[in-house]
């Protein structure tokens, strides 16, 4: 359960980081000509996937509903697949 807790607040931690660059950046849009906001945009998305993804596994281990904790291992396995093509 605490393992599952670390992962929900690195994703808000996550989220959080993205939205605080897009916020203090979009002031500069003249000079950086719309190339800087992938960052911050892939920093939220993946913040908000981590979050979702560990809420899936805390609500399904409290609940002991196998449907969520089998969704939330194959959504680790996909994961672990695409940092495994990735690197």
């Amino acid at each position: 359960m605490c393992l599952i807790f670390i992962f929900q607040i690195s994703g808000i931690a996550i989220l959080t980081v993205g939205a605080l660059i897009q916020n203090f950046y979009s002031n500069y849009t003249d000079f950086l000509h719309g190339n800087f906001y992938v960052g911050p945009v892939l920093l939220i998305i993946l913040g908000v996937i981590v979050f979702v993804v560990a809420f899936f596994g805390c609500c399904g281990a409290v609940k002991e509903n196998l449907c969520m904790i089998m969704t939330v291992s194959w959504l680790v396995f996909v994961y672990f697949l695409y940092l495994d093509n990735v690197f």
